[in-house]
């Protein structure tokens, strides 16, 4: 699985922004993911009990960034930091995979690492179950019904982040 990943990433490497490189470090920026996610580990933590219906991201500081008002899009952050931890052989059924997304998510929106976690587990469960859908297009209507749970066998990932976050969106309805 964790060879097929690697080819899969590397057929749409040239897909991944110019500013990340296959180990994880952000030219731009000079970010190494791998050092952000050791750094921040202890501070990620796991995503709401959804049924709570609580927001990780509707406070003053998370709110804006979360809701693209920085000019931020979330969806494509998580999407390259996924795609940036993927590139560098790290598999979705990886333990910590929804922890180093969020990491990289803190580093790249300065999300805090509560709201940051959302995005981490939004990851996994789109990666895990809906990378062969969304790899070469993650805005694809195949990527999104399997995203929003309405491929068969596959969890409303969408409607999971919508609760954690406490952002609305409705790409789903």
């Amino acid at each position: 699985m964790k060879a097929h990943l690697l080819v899969i990433a590397a057929i749409f490497s040239a897909s991944l922004p110019a500013c990340y490189t296959a180990d994880g470090t952000s030219q731009d920026a000079g970010v190494d993911v791998a050092a952000a996610v050791d750094a921040t580990k202890a501070d990620v933590v796991p995503p709401l009990d959804v049924a709570s219906g609580a927001g990780s991201c509707s406070n003053l500081d998370d709110g804006p960034i979360a809701r693209g008002e920085t000019g931020l899009d979330m969806e494509a952050e998580m999407e390259a930091c996924a795609r940036t931890l993927l590139m560098g052989g790290v598999s979705p059924t990886d333990e910590d995979f929804a922890e180093r997304v969020s990491a990289c998510v803190v580093e790249m929106t300065s999300l805090s690492s509560t709201c940051a976690a959302c995005y981490g587990a939004y990851a996994e469960c789109s990666t895990a179950g809906c990378v062969t859908l969304c790899i070469a297009d993650p805005q694809s209507v195949e990527c999104v019904d399997c995203r929003c749970g309405r491929t068969e066998g596959k969890p409303n990932c969408v409607a999971t982040l919508v609760a954690c976050t406490g952002i609305p969106d409705d790409r789903c309805d």
